[in-house]
């Protein structure tokens, strides 16, 4: 037992200095605990410190901090590149896009026919594509097209053209190229001291753009029974144009070649047919074959030209059976 053993003294008889020290310092104590868990710039658990001692970094997760830290630097760079890379991507897929669409544009169509024709008349159906093109602006663009509307259009206004089309190639701000296929005629209509021409659909049309030399085989066929309206329409059967491509074609094997076709009025099952060097007609029926009365017409002629007789024409409608007047 300690002899000068201390006594324990009371807090209640601690002198007043000490007491209102200790009294300040806890009040210090509280007042930053509060001002520590109100200030949202304060340090918090599971923040990245930012590496620094510097007095004006608030926070540890503070990135706008006058001194970072080198990885949110390297973040900062890598955001600012793929935004300058997103940006980029952008303006140049617009920019290939708009290239990419006016190259494709119809612009200045150049007329390519399948037969020699004048400027003037390639300029008049090159007007025409144009003026398709300035009411249909979608579709002004080449993979835009539409061939077959396109035709219709031309046809409405041209008769002459048979089929057109864009030749499609890969070249760029170039004049667009429109092969015009051109009608071919295998006759021609006479009428109201008008000349019409027919193709191989049986529609007609006004202006043949051929040669004398590629057209001199087509047969000529004076029709009493049109009118003047009917220009741009098919006033044939397609089996009435194939009855005179096949007679055409056909009589040279009984020594006879086609010179022209008459159609009377009122009579559209038969047709008077002139063969060169015969002044009389020769009635044919649309009906019958071909050969039979190609036939019937050889062995006919030669009968009447044995016995000196020149009819005024000679009807074989008849299978074997002929008549003259």
């Amino acid at each position: 037992m300690s002899i000068f053993k201390k006594k324990k003294v009371n807090d209640s008889f601690r002198p007043r200095r000490r007491l209102g020290e200790l009294e300040k310092k806890t009040t210090s104590f509280d007042t930053d605990l509060k001002s520590l868990k109100t200030n949202h710039d304060a340090f918090r658990l599971g923040t990245t410190i930012t590496g620094t001692t510097a007095m004006n970094v608030r926070s540890a997760g503070e990135k706008n901090a006058n001194v970072v830290s080198d990885r949110t630097k390297l973040h900062k760079l890598s955001d600012y590149r793929s935004s300058l890379g997103i940006l980029l991507s952008l303006i140049t897929g617009v920019s290939l896009i708009l290239v990419l669409l006016i190259s494709q544009f119809v612009y200045s169509p150049k007329v390519v026919a399948n037969t020699d024709i004048s400027n003037e008349d390639k300029n008049q159906i090159a007007k025409e594509i144009s003026s398709y093109f300035n009411g249909r602006p979608f579709e002004a663009f080449r993979f835009m097209v539409n061939d077959k509307k396109l035709t219709e259009y031309l046809r409405s206004k041209i008769p002459e053209v048979e089929t057109a089309y864009l030749k499609r190639d890969n070249s760029f701000f170039k004049p667009s190229n429109f092969v015009i296929n051109l009608r071919k005629p295998v006759a021609s209509w006479e009428f109201l001291n008008k000349t019409l021409y027919v193709d191989g659909s049986g529609t007609t049309f006004n202006k043949n753009y051929y040669s004398d030399e590629d057209t001199k085989n087509v047969i000529k066929v004076v029709d009493q029974s049109v009118s003047d309206n009917n220009v741009g329409k098919s006033v044939t059967s397609e089996r009435f144009l194939t009855f005179i491509g096949t007679l055409a074609g056909n009589a040279s094997k009984f020594d006879l070649t086609v010179n022209n076709i008459v159609i009377k009025a009122n009579q559209a099952r038969q047709i008077e047919v002139y063969f060169v060097g015969i002044s009389y007609p020769i009635i044919f029926s649309i009906e019958r074959g071909i050969g039979v009365q190609l036939e019937d017409a050889k062995r006919s002629i030669d009968h009447l030209k044995s016995k000196g007789i020149y009819p005024k024409y000679l009807d074989i409608r008849v299978s074997r059976q002929a008549y003259y007047r």
